[in-house]
């Protein structure tokens, strides 16, 4: 005989299915989920970035790489903000969409706290 296992009522299967992460990333899709990933990479960047440049080492990301790439990664990030909602329609897909707006919009914030004082610092 196999082994039985518990299961829990099909209701509160479903309830717990809508609350998981993956639905959160299943919203987002594939690539916005790495683009999300990688950005939140770069923000964790920000406080080891400094004034003097590494050229070895895992210390090239926060002094050379990360620099470069966050000014890129925000232009792209308001370029699919708006994409985003020229494509929400109010009938089919708005909460897909309003994830995708209120992530971006966070990240943006959070990457403007975490690299502001060094792009002040340059200017």
């Amino acid at each position: 005989m196999g082994r039985l296992r518990p299961t829990a009522p099909k209701a509160s299967r479903h309830i717990i299915f809508k609350t998981l992460p993956t639905n959160y990333f299943k919203r987002l899709g594939v690539l916005r989920a790495l683009f999300v990933t990688i950005l939140i990479v770069l923000i964790g960047a920000a406080p080891f970035a400094g004034d003097n440049v590494e050229y070895s080492s895992w210390k090239i990301l926060p002094s050379l790489v990360a620099p470069a790439f966050i000014p890129i990664l925000v232009f792209i990030v308001l370029f699919d903000i708006v994409m985003s909602r020229v494509v929400m329609s109010p009938d089919e897909k708005e909460e897909r969409y309003a994830t995708i707006l209120w992530t971006y919009a966070v990240l943006l914030v959070m990457a403007a706290v975490a690299w502001g004082p060094f792009f002040a610092k340059l200017f």
